[in-house]
């Protein structure tokens, strides 16, 4: 039997030892050591209830409650409400478990480029809602229009007593009106409630096993039934998690009342644009048809109103990192398609992963919908107009489908033309493998590419095969093996041709897989990233003299320009550092996020 001799695979890169230090450190610089206490005990033991992490933690109660709310309300903490099965006696008990939301800390480095984003695709006023939301995790429309309202007045004013940039704040309707694009485009989000179920275990697929129909009356039927049943609240949830509240919507018939009602996903706007088209025949019908439609909208809206305010009072909103790391991916994918096979299959592409938008649930999809060329085209033209859209679509189409990646496959035709269905996990495999390639020949050089290529190409060789295959000598090629067997990019098996395992009749395989490559160097990616993030926290403590000085009222020219050079030192490092954490954090997302 042949038997594994490196070291067993690392762990996924979110329950990671090296994420779970990044995201202790992140906390602990935001919200504080105490913050960070409650957060290490839940990293640590796990999903927990409150007396659970009040043993674990040994904090005070009142500690323990003031930094459980504090992650909470920053979304780094989700409660779950857990229903144990109904007993002989009545009900079963019903308790709350907190778990450690550690892939939303960790995507706190990604705050910059999310603004950025907002930025060049809506403006400033919708990057002050975002950054207003990222910076309080969680609040009600009328405290996200107050803090909104209030940066922009300082922003007019200037502070520190600037001259602000003479722009007028924006007033509440386009402020309201941004907020609804943002939710309707899925940028952000209702707050889960605190009693969703706890999340469904995911069980690997190599472990799963063929239940048989479970027995009227048995415990296997009852406990079938209550997971239905939480599938249920779950899908609950996501039908209600864009949708926005009657008195956001205006109630007036044909203005915003119109134009958002229903799911509030963006992939409504067309067929609400279809429906608007179609009611303006109907102004012309007369008079009465008019005002009785007028009068029926009215007294809807009064009967709904109170109904209306008070849902607004209650709903939550945070932003939806998804949506974001969603866009990044097809950013992504657009690049390497463009990268391999010409500017325009990455249009092409581009156009098919914009008509599948509206049908994508999370930035983890597997597959695309079935589309047709015509929706790709028309989904293009929305966009960017006819200057993207490739003279010959369908062709593009057709010779992408048939290339040995095999990403994207033809199903025939349909009303919209030629139909097409893209693997999305195989064309982020090629960007992954890509930067693994990178990253190997940074680290071992090019003759350490030249061995892991083929042994990623053949499957398996042994240590003279390779050296004769790679060209290289048998020193060199051991020498490049076993430091990427100490790095854990290949693995070493051994085969025995007897049972006493005696190395004299014993070949020893190498092999390189892409899952265990791909685990190890997102473990490196946020070691590195904790390691910058260090360092940067270094350089401003160093010069935290320096930074108070610069920020005291009052400060007199003449002493800033005594320490010009200190200044201009300490910007270019903490420049450099921010620009590489930002590039880590970017590979980090297509390792870890999508």
């Amino acid at each position: 039997m042949a038997q594994a001799v490196a070291a067993p695979l690392p762990l996924p890169a979110n329950r990671g030892p090296y994420a779970a230090r990044l995201a202790l450190k992140l906390v602990e610089e935001a919200l504080g050591p105490l913050c960070r206490a409650v957060l290490k005990c839940l990293l640590d033991h796990g999903m927990q209830q409150y007396g659970d992490l009040a043993r674990t933690s040994k904090l005070p109660q009142p500690q323990l409650r003031a930094g459980l709310l504090v992650l909470i309300q920053h979304n780094y903490v989700n409660v779950y409400l857990k229903q144990e099965p109904p007993t002989l006696r009545g009900p079963g008990p019903s308790y709350s478990l907190y778990e450690a939301a550690l892939p939303r800390i960790l995507q706190g480095l990604r705050m910059p480029r999310f603004l950025t984003y907002i930025m060049d695709e809506h403006g400033p006023t919708s990057q002050q809602l975002i950054c207003t939301l990222l910076e309080h995790g969680r609040l009600r429309w009328d405290q996200v229009l107050g803090a909104v309202t209030e940066a922009a007045a300082k922003q007019e004013e200037g502070e520190d007593g600037e001259e602000g940039d003479g722009s007028p704040p924006p007033t509440p309707d386009v402020v309201l009106n941004q907020f609804r694009s943002l939710v309707i485009e899925r940028f952000i989000e209702r707050v889960p409630p605190c009693t969703l179920p706890p999340p469904a275990k995911q069980v690997h697929p190599n472990a799963r096993k063929k239940v048989a129909t479970p027995k009227p009356g048995s415990e296997e039927e009852a406990a079938l039934h209550r997971e239905q049943s939480e599938a249920l609240v779950r899908q609950a949830y996501q039908e209600e998690r864009f949708q926005l509240p009657a008195d956001l919507l205006g109630g007036q018939p044909g203005k915003a009342g119109d134009e958002y009602a229903g799911s509030g996903k963006a992939g409504d706007k067309r067929k609400r644009g279809k429906d608007a088209a179609g009611e303006e025949p109907a102004k012309k019908k007369g008079r009465k048809k008019a005002d009785a439609a007028a009068a029926a909208a009215d007294e809807a809206t009064a009967a709904g109103g109170k109904d209306g305010e008070k849902e607004a009072e209650s709903v939550l909103w945070r932003v939806n990192y998804d949506e974001f790391n969603r866009r990044f991916r097809n950013e992504v994918i657009v690049e390497t398609v463009k990268a391999k096979y010409g500017q325009d299959a990455g249009n092409a592409v581009l156009g098919l992963l914009l008509a599948n938008a509206r049908f994508e649930a999370s930035a983890q999809t597997g597959e695309t919908v079935v589309l047709g060329v015509n929706e790709i085209s028309s989904a293009l033209r929305r966009q960017y107009g006819n200057d993207l859209v490739p003279e010959h679509l369908g062709e593009v189409l057709s010779e992408l489908s048939e290339d040995v990646l095999q990403f994207l496959e033809a199903h025939g035709h349909g009303p919209g033309g030629e139909q097409f269905v893209m693997n999305i996990p195989q064309v982020l495999n090629l960007a992954r493998l890509l930067e693994l390639e990178s990253v190997v020949r940074n680290k071992f050089g090019e003759h350490g590419m030249r061995i892991w290529r083929l042994l990623f190409a053949t499957g398996q060789l042994e240590q003279k095969q390779v050296s004769d295959m790679a060209m290289l000598t048998k020193e060199e090629a051991r020498e490049k093996l076993y430091a990427m067997l100490k790095a854990g990019y290949v693995t070493l098996q051994d085969v025995p041709r007897t049972a006493d395992h005696a190395p004299s009749r014993t070949f020893y395989t190498w092999r390189a897989k892409l899952e265990p490559a791909l685990a190890r160097l997102s473990s490196d990616l946020y070691r590195a990233a904790g390691n910058l993030h260090a360092r940067l926290m270094h350089e401003l403590d160093r010069n935290q003299e320096l930074l108070d000085m610069l920020e005291t009222p009052g400060i007199s020219d003449a002493m800033i320009q005594r320490r010009t050079a200190e200044i201009a030192k300490l910007k270019a490092v903490t420049s450099r550092l921010e620009a590489a954490l930002l590039d880590l954090d970017a590979q980090i997302c297509i390792f870890a996020d999508v």
